[in-house]
């Protein structure tokens, strides 16, 4: 087993679970797992955003901002949605680039942009 240390960032000063002995990066995931850390932690937590966002720029394994692995590897894939990848809910709101889910309050950033050029022709834009 791999062993990491992570440098203690500001936002961890306040979390939740700071202190707690709950391993966070177990040798499997599961979603009974996650389901008693985040009503113990998680669904509580001042800082919950940004632990996830943390953990999705970094890769990090585990539980983190209240999600598994997987869930943040389905959020990391940056797409426009018909469905959240969390919950699975057709509730989305599309903002800008973002696209945030009615449901449980996840969002993603959407990669390509609509614009329109000085014609009014519709065009595509990477989004960066």
């Amino acid at each position: 087993m791999e062993i990491r240390v992570l440098r203690l960032r500001d936002w961890m000063r306040r979390a939740k679970c700071r202190g707690s002995h709950y391993d966070f990066v177990p040798d499997a995931e599961s979603a009974i797992g996650l389901s008693g850390l985040k009503a113990g932690f998680c669904d509580l937590c001042p800082v919950r955003d940004e632990c996830l966002v943390t953990a999705l720029r970094n890769g990090w394994k585990g539980y983190w901002g209240g999600t598994l692995t997987s869930e943040r590897d389905k959020l990391r894939s940056l797409k426009h949605r018909k469905k959240c990848p969390i919950c699975k809910s057709v509730n989305l709101i599309t903002a800008d680039q973002t696209q945030i889910c009615a449901a449980c309050s996840r969002s993603w950033v959407i990669p390509i942009a609509h614009a329109t050029d000085q014609q009014g022709t519709m065009t595509m834009k990477e989004h960066i």
